[in-house]
């Protein structure tokens, strides 16, 4: 938490840079990450000047009033923008409107994706939530999902609404999978829960080419 928390020190770390897409060490990138940072960019700039930042949500459905909701190992930052509405304050402010407002968990449970949170909380226009397909977090917590099983039926769920909407099955369900809190992960040690994932990388890796926007959905 300590070591993510530098990123809300970007915007005056580089102030020649205006647009960050970060991303964590622990993620492996299926799809081509430039239609990330262009569309995401694009969607940012529509929203106008108040959008700060792009995230993915943490689970299926987003909750404004809960902490917990969004997940940092992926993202865009607007830096000129959070320069402009002096980024470090705004942060600051919004964890003391959190913790004044008696919301729990106080600060900062969950490190930098809290203070994310609370700033969208704070100001809601901050924020341009990205598609799932951008961070699928191998944590079963992450997901909502705590056994095997329903993991894998969560995978066949995904697959089947893709054939349903007329994808093939070669469609890339995927853009980045995040291995979150898998520690030392091994294909043996993931194993069936997540094959259908590693089989989309293996895919990708062996024909080489780039992914377009219409192959990444959430």
């Amino acid at each position: 938490a300590h070591a993510g928390n530098v990123k809300f020190f970007y915007a005056l770390l580089w102030p020649r840079l205006d647009r960050v897409l970060m991303l964590d060490t622990d993620v492996i990138v299926v799809a081509d990450v430039r239609v990330l940072f262009v569309d995401g960019f694009a969607d940012l700039e529509r929203r106008g000047p108040d959008a700060l930042f792009a995230l993915c949500p943490q689970w299926p459905t987003y909750d404004a009033g809960k902490d917990n909701q969004l997940n940092a190992g992926v993202g865009l930052l607007h830096l000129e923008r959070m320069r402009r509405v002096g980024w470090i304050v705004l942060a600051r402010d919004a964890i003391r409107a959190w913790d004044g407002a008696g919301r729990t968990p106080k600060c900062c449970a969950h490190g930098d994706q809290s203070t994310f949170h609370f700033i969208r909380w704070l100001r809601p226009s901050s924020l341009v939530l990205l598609p799932r397909a951008w961070n699928r977090n191998k944590c079963h917590g992450y997901q909502g999902l705590r056994s095997a099983d329903q993991q894998r039926g969560a995978l066949v769920q995904q697959r089947q609404a893709a054939l349903a909407s007329g994808a093939s099955l070669n469609t890339t369900r995927v853009g980045i999978v995040h291995l979150g809190c898998c520690k030392k992960c091994t294909r043996q040690k993931i194993g069936p829960v997540w094959a259908a994932e590693f089989d989309v990388i293996d895919r990708f890796a062996a024909d080489g080419t780039s992914k377009t926007p219409s192959d990444v959905t959430s």
